[in-house]
């Protein structure tokens, strides 16, 4: 028979691995922010090997990706990114980018759509769906 615990106890710990997937990423973020993107990719490979699923390593390759003119790969680790953290604006909004630098405006209005249905004050959000879609105002409703 297998117990389970109280309810009052909290949850255990992550495994030692997700922790040092996550020490690496948190890295990484900092790194982009100041634009090391060589250590912030560095960093961020170091979280993939203690976590390949890590989401924030992976949406940060992609927004290296991104920035490095690369849209084929930015997508690649965005879409991953969004489907293991679909409510996240700023992946939406990233994939959007990411979509609309390699020419993809239908799919990057999507994409947009989804980050402003999550985050409706997101400006980079808007501002990119209004540019897919041809610059047309965004519907109110966002449906």
């Amino acid at each position: 028979m297998i117990r389970k615990p109280p309810p009052d106890k909290p949850p255990p710990d992550k495994p030692a691995n997700e922790k040092q997937a996550d020490f690496y990423a948190k890295l990484g973020v900092k790194d982009l922010r100041n634009n090391d993107v060589l250590g912030a990719a560095g960093n961020f490979k170091k979280a993939l090997d203690f976590d390949a699923n890590n989401v924030d390593a992976i949406a940060g390759m992609g927004e290296i990706a991104l920035t490095q003119g690369q849209a084929r790969g930015a997508i690649a680790h965005l879409k991953k990114a969004a489907r293991l953290r679909p409510r996240d604006a700023k992946i939406h909004t990233l994939l959007g980018e990411a979509y609309l630098s390699s020419g993809n405006d239908k799919a990057a209005a999507a994409a947009f759509k989804k980050a402003l249905k999550i985050d409706p004050d997101n400006t980079i959000a808007r501002n990119g769906y209004n540019e897919a879609i041809g610059r047309e105002p965004v519907d109110e409703d966002l449906e």
